[in-house]
Protein backbone atom coordinates (compact mmCIF):
# COMPACT_ATOMS: atom_id res chain seq x y z
CA UNK A 1 0.00 0.00 0.00
CA UNK A 2 2.77 2.24 0.81
CA UNK A 3 4.86 1.35 -2.63
CA UNK A 4 1.55 2.35 -4.49
CA UNK A 5 1.01 5.73 -2.75
CA UNK A 6 4.21 6.44 -3.73
CA UNK A 7 3.91 5.04 -7.24
CA UNK A 8 1.21 7.79 -7.03
CA UNK A 9 2.54 10.52 -5.77
CA UNK A 10 6.11 10.20 -7.83
CA UNK A 11 4.88 8.44 -11.08
CA UNK A 12 7.95 9.64 -13.02
CA UNK A 13 9.89 7.75 -10.50
CA UNK A 14 11.90 4.50 -12.01
CA UNK A 15 12.81 3.22 -8.65
CA UNK A 16 9.55 3.47 -6.81
CA UNK A 17 8.16 1.29 -9.77
CA UNK A 18 10.37 -1.03 -9.39
CA UNK A 19 10.14 -1.60 -5.77
CA UNK A 20 6.26 -2.15 -6.30
CA UNK A 21 7.08 -4.62 -8.63
CA UNK A 22 9.25 -6.63 -6.22
CA UNK A 23 5.72 -5.92 -3.65
CA UNK A 24 3.86 -7.60 -6.49
CA UNK A 25 6.65 -10.14 -6.85
CA UNK A 26 6.18 -11.29 -3.33
CA UNK A 27 2.59 -11.60 -3.63
CA UNK A 28 3.15 -13.55 -6.69
CA UNK A 29 0.83 -10.84 -8.61
CA UNK A 30 2.81 -11.40 -11.43
CA UNK A 31 0.87 -9.54 -14.31
CA UNK A 32 0.84 -6.59 -11.93
CA UNK A 33 4.79 -7.24 -10.99
CA UNK A 34 5.31 -7.12 -15.05
CA UNK A 35 3.28 -3.79 -15.55
CA UNK A 36 4.97 -2.20 -13.29
CA UNK A 37 8.54 -3.29 -14.47
CA UNK A 38 7.65 -1.86 -17.83
CA UNK A 39 6.49 1.32 -16.08
CA UNK A 40 10.18 1.58 -14.96
CA UNK A 41 11.43 0.97 -18.06
CA UNK A 42 9.15 3.50 -20.07
CA UNK A 43 10.73 6.18 -17.52
CA UNK A 44 14.56 5.00 -18.12
CA UNK A 45 15.14 2.18 -21.14
CA UNK A 46 18.59 1.56 -19.45
CA UNK A 47 17.33 0.93 -16.19
CA UNK A 48 19.57 -1.93 -15.90
CA UNK A 49 17.68 -3.49 -12.49
CA UNK A 50 14.10 -3.57 -14.16
CA UNK A 51 15.12 -5.80 -17.11
CA UNK A 52 17.12 -8.11 -14.86
CA UNK A 53 13.93 -8.66 -12.10
CA UNK A 54 11.96 -8.65 -15.67
CA UNK A 55 14.07 -11.61 -16.66
CA UNK A 56 13.65 -13.58 -13.55
CA UNK A 57 9.25 -13.22 -13.62
CA UNK A 58 9.26 -14.69 -17.25
CA UNK A 59 11.99 -16.73 -16.27
CA UNK A 60 9.33 -18.42 -13.45
CA UNK A 61 6.65 -18.32 -15.80
CA UNK A 62 8.56 -20.27 -18.33
CA UNK A 63 8.42 -17.74 -20.66
CA UNK A 64 12.16 -18.39 -21.57
CA UNK A 65 11.88 -16.01 -25.06
CA UNK A 66 10.70 -13.39 -23.23
CA UNK A 67 13.75 -13.83 -20.44
CA UNK A 68 16.57 -13.99 -22.67
CA UNK A 69 15.40 -10.51 -24.00
CA UNK A 70 15.14 -9.33 -20.90
CA UNK A 71 18.57 -11.13 -19.47
CA UNK A 72 20.32 -9.90 -22.30
CA UNK A 73 19.36 -6.66 -22.53
CA UNK A 74 20.89 -6.47 -18.63
CA UNK A 75 24.19 -7.90 -19.77
CA UNK A 76 24.12 -4.93 -22.46
CA UNK A 77 23.50 -2.40 -19.94
CA UNK A 78 25.99 -3.55 -17.34
CA UNK A 79 28.95 -4.98 -19.20
CA UNK A 80 31.03 -5.28 -16.66
CA UNK A 81 28.89 -7.10 -14.38
CA UNK A 82 29.73 -10.79 -13.86
CA UNK A 83 25.92 -11.42 -12.42
CA UNK A 84 24.77 -10.57 -15.82
CA UNK A 85 26.35 -13.66 -17.54
CA UNK A 86 25.24 -15.96 -14.46
CA UNK A 87 21.73 -15.77 -14.90
CA UNK A 88 21.83 -15.64 -18.09
CA UNK A 89 23.38 -19.23 -17.43
CA UNK A 90 20.86 -20.06 -15.38
CA UNK A 91 18.42 -19.62 -17.94
CA UNK A 92 19.45 -21.77 -20.51
CA UNK A 93 20.26 -24.45 -17.97
CA UNK A 94 16.63 -24.45 -16.68
CA UNK A 95 16.10 -24.59 -20.54
CA UNK A 96 18.75 -27.98 -20.97
CA UNK A 97 20.87 -25.96 -23.02
CA UNK A 98 23.57 -26.98 -21.18
CA UNK A 99 26.32 -26.06 -23.36
CA UNK A 100 24.97 -22.74 -23.85
CA UNK A 101 25.07 -22.21 -20.13
CA UNK A 102 28.84 -23.52 -19.91
CA UNK A 103 29.39 -20.86 -21.84
CA UNK A 104 27.72 -17.46 -19.84
CA UNK A 105 29.46 -19.25 -16.68
CA UNK A 106 32.81 -19.19 -17.93
CA UNK A 107 32.08 -16.17 -19.03
CA UNK A 108 31.18 -14.76 -15.58
CA UNK A 109 34.41 -16.66 -14.14
CA UNK A 110 36.32 -14.57 -16.76
CA UNK A 111 34.69 -11.09 -15.66
CA UNK A 112 35.32 -11.79 -11.87
CA UNK A 113 37.99 -14.80 -10.73
CA UNK A 114 36.02 -14.77 -7.03
CA UNK A 115 32.40 -15.15 -8.87
CA UNK A 116 32.19 -19.01 -7.13
CA UNK A 117 28.47 -19.93 -8.32
CA UNK A 118 29.36 -19.65 -11.66
CA UNK A 119 31.91 -21.99 -11.58
CA UNK A 120 29.65 -24.59 -9.66
CA UNK A 121 27.14 -23.97 -11.61
CA UNK A 122 30.03 -25.23 -14.80
CA UNK A 123 30.04 -28.26 -13.04
CA UNK A 124 26.73 -29.26 -12.61
CA UNK A 125 26.10 -28.53 -16.21
CA UNK A 126 28.71 -30.59 -17.04
CA UNK A 127 27.29 -33.81 -15.11
CA UNK A 128 24.14 -33.38 -16.86
CA UNK A 129 26.18 -33.88 -20.59
CA UNK A 130 27.00 -36.95 -18.97
CA UNK A 131 30.59 -35.08 -18.23
CA UNK A 132 31.01 -36.58 -15.04
CA UNK A 133 35.01 -36.11 -14.83
CA UNK A 134 35.31 -33.00 -16.45
CA UNK A 135 32.22 -31.94 -13.92
CA UNK A 136 34.46 -33.28 -10.84
CA UNK A 137 37.06 -31.18 -12.12
CA UNK A 138 34.75 -28.22 -12.54
CA UNK A 139 34.48 -28.12 -8.68
CA UNK A 140 38.25 -29.37 -7.99
CA UNK A 141 38.39 -26.02 -9.51
CA UNK A 142 36.34 -23.94 -7.51
CA UNK A 143 37.46 -25.57 -4.23
CA UNK A 144 40.29 -23.19 -5.28
CA UNK A 145 38.59 -19.91 -5.74
CA UNK A 146 39.59 -17.69 -2.19
CA UNK A 147 35.80 -17.75 -0.43
CA UNK A 148 35.01 -18.71 3.17
CA UNK A 149 35.37 -21.99 3.76
CA UNK A 150 31.83 -23.75 4.00
CA UNK A 151 31.46 -22.98 0.11
CA UNK A 152 34.89 -25.59 -0.13
CA UNK A 153 32.95 -28.46 1.93
CA UNK A 154 29.51 -27.27 -0.86
CA UNK A 155 31.81 -28.01 -3.73
CA UNK A 156 32.85 -31.02 -2.31
CA UNK A 157 29.49 -32.17 -1.79
CA UNK A 158 28.77 -31.25 -5.27
CA UNK A 159 31.52 -33.70 -6.21
CA UNK A 160 29.16 -35.95 -4.40
CA UNK A 161 26.19 -35.28 -6.36
CA UNK A 162 28.32 -36.12 -9.72
CA UNK A 163 28.94 -39.56 -8.56
CA UNK A 164 25.40 -39.74 -7.64
CA UNK A 165 24.25 -38.96 -11.47
CA UNK A 166 26.87 -41.00 -12.19
CA UNK A 167 25.27 -43.92 -10.47
CA UNK A 168 28.22 -45.15 -8.96
CA UNK A 169 27.25 -44.65 -4.99
CA UNK A 170 30.42 -46.20 -3.37
CA UNK A 171 32.12 -43.41 -4.46
CA UNK A 172 29.51 -41.06 -3.73
CA UNK A 173 29.43 -42.30 0.05
CA UNK A 174 33.40 -41.54 -0.25
CA UNK A 175 32.77 -38.58 -1.19
CA UNK A 176 30.32 -37.73 1.33
CA UNK A 177 32.81 -38.87 4.00
CA UNK A 178 35.22 -36.66 2.92
CA UNK A 179 33.10 -33.57 3.00
CA UNK A 180 31.83 -34.59 6.91
CA UNK A 181 35.96 -35.04 7.26
CA UNK A 182 36.18 -31.50 5.27
CA UNK A 183 33.39 -29.69 7.55
CA UNK A 184 34.98 -31.22 10.95
CA UNK A 185 38.53 -29.97 9.85
CA UNK A 186 36.88 -26.34 8.96
CA UNK A 187 34.26 -26.07 12.05
CA UNK A 188 31.51 -26.61 10.69
CA UNK A 189 29.17 -28.51 12.75
CA UNK A 190 25.95 -27.76 10.65
CA UNK A 191 27.67 -29.37 7.81
CA UNK A 192 29.56 -32.05 9.37
CA UNK A 193 25.87 -33.46 11.16
CA UNK A 194 23.87 -32.95 8.10
CA UNK A 195 25.77 -34.82 5.58
CA UNK A 196 25.48 -37.88 7.17
CA UNK A 197 22.06 -37.58 6.52
CA UNK A 198 23.11 -37.14 2.70
CA UNK A 199 24.50 -40.13 3.05
CA UNK A 200 21.42 -42.41 4.70
CA UNK A 201 19.54 -41.07 1.61
CA UNK A 202 22.37 -42.62 -0.53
Amino acid sequence: QIYQELATLFPKDKRVHWLLAGTYGSLQEYDKQIAELEAAIALDKEFAPAYETLGYVYRWRNQYDKAEVAFKEYARLSPGEANSRDILGDLFMKMGKFEDAIRQYEEAVRMDLTFLFSQQKIGSCLFFLGKYEEGRQAFLKAMDIPVKPANKVYDQEGIMRGYIYEGDYAKALEAADKAIQMAGELGLPEEASFIPLVKSII
